[in-house]
């Protein structure tokens, strides 16, 4: 039985640009990458990875959680990309691909 733990809630938060006369509103900062240019399938995720940004400046942060049964810690972007910091960036979170990466992170038996 395949697990559908692609579904278990990864938080993609959004943050605006910079507005004065809204101060619940917080500017990307300037030293994250574009997204696009970090979320490539087969490049490797930075191993300090923290967010990027979009391509209207707004800040995107995934949930990076700590894997339980390796050393490192996992996150996803967007459409269906995955990686554990410092590995290669896979897409489709129904692939066998994804379900190894997790698989050696969190100990989930597929």
């Amino acid at each position: 039985m395949v697990l559908l733990l692609a579904a278990a809630p990864l938080l993609l938060v959004g943050c605006g640009d910079a507005n004065p006369a809204d101060p619940g509103v917080t500017p990307a900062s300037d030293s994250l990458p574009a997204c696009h240019d970090v979320w490539v399938e087969g490049q490797t995720l930075p191993k300090d990875y923290r967010g990027c940004t979009d391509d209207e400046g707004v800040l995107q942060v995934s949930e990076i959680k700590k894997c339980t049964s390796a050393d490192g810690s996992f996150t996803m972007y967007g459409d269906g990309f995955f990686a554990m910091l410092g590995q290669q960036i896979g897409k489709g979170t129904t692939s066998e691909e994804y379900q190894q990466v997790y698989a050696t992170c969190f100990g989930a038996a597929w």
